[in-house]
């Protein structure tokens, strides 16, 4: 079986690339050939995904994330499908691509007002690298 999220390449001599997965994907996982002759399984092998630090895809809570409670008007929801809000945010997820991923969103149809504010705060990283960048994926709607 190979990893639902990951994307993979099987060479002319039956070598298996995987070359991206996602954090879910880590786990035991075993190759099983079948042809009209015979059947043959291969041993177990382990699928480490290392994780950058401050990359979070809210399929295990909100990492180390935080919904700040003090100093903001509402909170952040995490959320798996359609929003609670009829017609607005998406129906399903990035990383996954389904209803089961998770994401987080704001509400903002009412009681919302202009100008009221909801903070995720990540956590503190010491960036070494001058090429480090900060990449999200949003969706608007509604």
């Amino acid at each position: 079986l190979l990893p639902s999220g990951g994307h993979y390449t099987i060479t002319h001599d039956y070598k298996l690339i995987i070359t991206y997965v996602e954090p879910h994907d880590a786990a035991w996982y075993k190759c099983k050939a079948d042809n009209p002759q015979s059947t043959a399984t291969s041993k177990g092998a382990k699928l480490t995904v290392n994780i950058p630090r401050g990359s979070c895809d809210f399929e295990d809570g909100l990492c180390n994330f935080r919904d700040v409670q003090r100093d903001d008007d509402f909170n952040w929801i995490r959320q798996q499908g359609s929003t609670l809000s009829i017609h607005t945010g998406p129906s399903t997820d990035h990383t996954l691509g389904t209803e089961k991923g998770h994401y987080v969103y704001i509400e903002s149809s009412s009681p919302r007002v202009k100008g009221e504010k909801a903070i995720l705060q990540s956590p503190w990283m010491k960036i070494q690298d001058p090429n480090c960048n900060i990449t999200f994926y949003y969706h608007m709607r509604g």
